[in-house]
């Protein structure tokens, strides 16, 4: 997102889930469940951008591998940790 440079390649961009606030409505984090294909140099590619965009925005984002599906992700510490940043 340098200078805003590229910015179409945000806008085609889809997320596996938006948690969102039903009190605020606000974004409280954004998941991306992460299978083979984000193994793909395309697909790195990818989510390296992705990861920076919601840096910039300060949204966190959780990768959760396929495998790990079972394990409860930290949702509300990874927030604190992307807001106290």
């Amino acid at each position: 997102m340098k200078n805003g440079k590229d910015s179409s390649i945000y806008n085609s961009m889809t997320m596996d889930y938006v948690l969102v606030s039903k009190k605020t409505y606000q974004i409280v984090c954004v998941i991306e469940l992460d299978d083979i294909s984000h193994e793909k140099e395309e697909r790195i590619e990818r989510d390296k951008k992705l990861n920076e965009l919601m840096s910039v925005a300060k949204i966190p984002l959780l990768h959760v591998p396929v495998s790990e599906m079972h394990v409860q992700p930290d949702i509300w510490g990874c927030r604190k940790a992307i807001k106290s940043s």
